[in-house]
């Protein structure tokens, strides 16, 4: 998913008359778009973003469905060094903040290396349990650091985001960034019936 690519919009008018063919173009700028999921690509004429490239995967790779009881690990990796913000989206669309947390407030990390969530030393763990269905990372990357999100710490150190996903990625858009990435990956939970 990419929100950075541009449409150009143009429209031609071709009219023929008996003393020959009249052809007019007309263009017109950047214009904000739905992609094939509906989402609006916010770029403007004026804000074009150098991309980070933003790689995930569990560790048993991609399109993985995974079981009640079942540990996750995710794999990060970055092309260019970046300030990171990791959300999880549970299957009731509840939205939980990985990175930066309260026992880990690191949010640069360099290019080359992966990034283990939850690392070995983390307060958390990804154990499948109930409420089971479709699950998303959302992660994105930026040069400059993200904006805090509104929410409230749990036990474990993560923070309960109150904000919506869209909410989220216009907010970050509106930061004075000059390059950035945002990828997902989708995985799907279910009982073991």
């Amino acid at each position: 998913m990419n929100l950075f690519e541009s449409k150009s919009v143009f429209s031609r008018f071709f009219l023929n008359f008996r003393s020959g063919l009249i052809i007019v173009l007309v263009f017109s700028s950047i214009v904000p778009v739905a992609n094939s999921k509906g989402e609006i690509d916010l770029t403007t004429s004026e804000k074009i973003l150098k991309p980070i490239n933003v790689d995930i995967t569990t560790h048993l790779g991609d399109k993985q469905t995974f079981l009640k009881g079942d540990s996750i690990s995710f794999l990060l990796s970055l092309d260019a060094d970046a300030y990171l913000l990791a959300i999880y989206e549970d299957a009731t669309g509840s939205l939980t903040q990985l990175i930066p947390n309260k026992q880990f407030s690191k949010t640069f990390y360099k290019a080359g290396l992966f990034i283990t969530l939850p690392d070995e030393n983390a307060a958390f763990k990804f154990k499948v349990q109930a409420p089971f269905g479709r699950e998303t990372l959302w992660v994105f990357a930026s040069d400059v650091p993200l904006p805090g999100l509104e929410g409230r710490y749990l036990k474990n150190g993560l923070k309960q985001i109150k904000q919506d996903i869209t909410s989220i990625k216009k907010l970050i858009l509106n930061n004075k960034q000059t390059a950035f990435g945002e990828t997902s990956l989708v995985i799907h939970t279910k009982d073991n019936d």
